[in-house]
């Protein structure tokens, strides 16, 4: 029990202290999707790129602090709203739609759009890819460029373009539509593909900002003061312009301690996830079992079990921080959501249990006049979770692997460390196996930990 406390007390703390940072007036948060090279990307561990280089540079105009928060593409402009960033750098481009609800600075680069395509079958022009299956980064303007210019497309989005890649490779798709600038670093990595550029953007690159943010002005300022002086070009000719070599890093040990060393935050949230699932399992079961606020439990239970888990996720990180002003960590966001969505699979697996026992032993306890309390801890209870242990080691084995979904609001798990060291070598295989032994040499830990504990508890022992 001291340890539960502890826990939850630790849970409140975290949820009153977050959000400290970003309040210092010599930090400026920024976030962005490290999957986009060369603009943002993961080389050697740190986050590399025009992008990051002209952060840092603002961030010196201005006289802050510059940290960056790593996340998917399409969850910048959502923290933007929540306050989780000050301003997010990662290519973002400006529509109609974004420009009512943030604002954005100065562009500092155009771009054109260019198809990557096997060279077997190249794509010369946009009328190339009418009816084929093209891929593109969700929620980009090449998504909205592709809807309104090649409408006969069947248009596959990913939630970054190394996955769009990828799917290229493998067949899935028959092009793939980014940036010109990125198209020629891809294409130099990956020697079977080529590109084509389609079409001249119609706007560049900016920073993107909270609605009427202070910042906007001072970053505009920032930003003329880097081009006037040649700071951006540059950086356009360290990163964008002339020819670069092929990308020559291999996986390295470095990159397996990288992959690993997610694993805290994984074992964080799976233990966070089932203390909070267990106290408010064994809450609900016995609050059904006495037939107390039926209604309200079994709605709970219904809702969670029929929504996905990523939804509740984006809820708790992003939608709940506008509802009640209070804004959660990933981490935190994490063991709540995991945590509530655990209390009802746990609820239903100690039910089962319950309704097991010989109902004797509740009319024995209510003859002896054994109290509520004393008779659920004492005398029920144990029972029951003796009976349902492998069903709990596997709830624990499933919580594990589900905590990979912190990585789409930001968290930098096993999984998401995976994809940023596979964006850096420009493959998958090697960077997801490595975690898929991580993750199961976790799983036989637990297995052998709940067998261990179920043949201590067996009754024929």
């Amino acid at each position: 029990m001291q340890i539960i406390m502890r826990v939850m007390i630790g849970l409140v703390l975290s949820l009153s202290g977050c959000g400290e940072e970003s309040g210092n007036n010599n930090i400026i948060k920024i976030g962005v999707s490290p999957d986009y090279p060369p603009f943002e990307f993961k080389k050697d561990g740190q986050l590399s790129g025009f992008d990051i280089d002209l952060a840092r540079l603002i961030g010196r105009e201005l006289g802050k602090e510059v940290k960056f928060a790593e996340m998917e593409f399409n969850s910048i402009l959502a923290s933007l709203n929540n306050d989780h960033i000050d301003a997010g750098i990662s290519a973002i481009t400006v529509t109609d739609e974004r420009r009512k609800s943030f604002d954005f600075s100065d562009i500092y680069h155009f771009a054109s759009l260019a198809a990557i395509y096997k060279k077997e079958h190249p794509i010369n022009n946009k009328d190339d890819l009418m009816g084929k299956k093209v891929a593109c980064q969700l929620g980009t303007t090449m998504e909205i460029w592709l809807k309104n210019n090649v409408t006969s497309a069947r248009i596959i989005t990913f939630d970054n373009n190394n996955q769009a890649i990828e799917s290229l490779k493998s067949g899935y798709s028959q092009s793939v539509i980014i940036d010109a600038d990125q198209a020629k670093s891809f294409a130099l990595n990956n020697p079977e593909l080529s590109y084509q550029i389609i079409a001249k953007a119609d706007d560049g690159f900016v920073v993107a900002l909270k609605k009427n943010s202070d910042l906007t002005k001072d970053i505009n300022e920032a930003l003329k003061k880097l081009i006037a002086n040649g700071e951006v070009e540059k950086l356009e000719e360290k990163w964008l312009s002339g020819s670069k070599e092929p990308n020559e890093s291999s996986f390295s040990k470095e990159d397996i301690l990288f992959i690993g060393s997610g694993m805290l935050l994984s074992l964080e949230l799976m233990f966070g996830g089932i203390i909070i699932g267990m106290v408010f399992g064994v809450i609900i079961s016995v609050l059904r079992a006495k037939k107390i606020a039926l209604i309200v439990i079994n709605r709970f239970i219904s809702i969670i079990r029929g929504t996905p888990l990523i939804l509740q996720l984006s809820f708790f990180f992003f939608a709940f921080p506008g509802i009640t002003g209070i804004k959660l960590s990933i981490a935190t966001a994490g063991i709540i959501t995991f945590g509530l969505n655990s209390s009802a699979y746990i609820a239903e697996i100690l039910r089962s249990g319950i309704e097991s026992l010989p109902k004797g032993q509740f009319e024995a306890a209510k003859t002896l006049q054994i109290k509520t309390i004393p008779m659920w801890r004492d005398i029920i209870l144990p029972q029951v979770f003796r009976n349902v242990l492998p069903s709990l080691t596997s709830e624990l084995i499933t919580l594990l692997k589900e905590t990979a979904l912190i990585s789409t609001i930001g968290g930098m798990d096993l999984m998401r460390r995976a994809q940023s060291v596979a964006s850096e070598q420009f493959t998958y295989f090697l960077p997801l196996s490595v975690a898929a032994i991580y993750y199961y040499s976790l799983v036989l830990l637990i297995e052998y930990i709940g067998k261990k504990i179920e043949g201590k508890y067996a009754y024929n022992k």
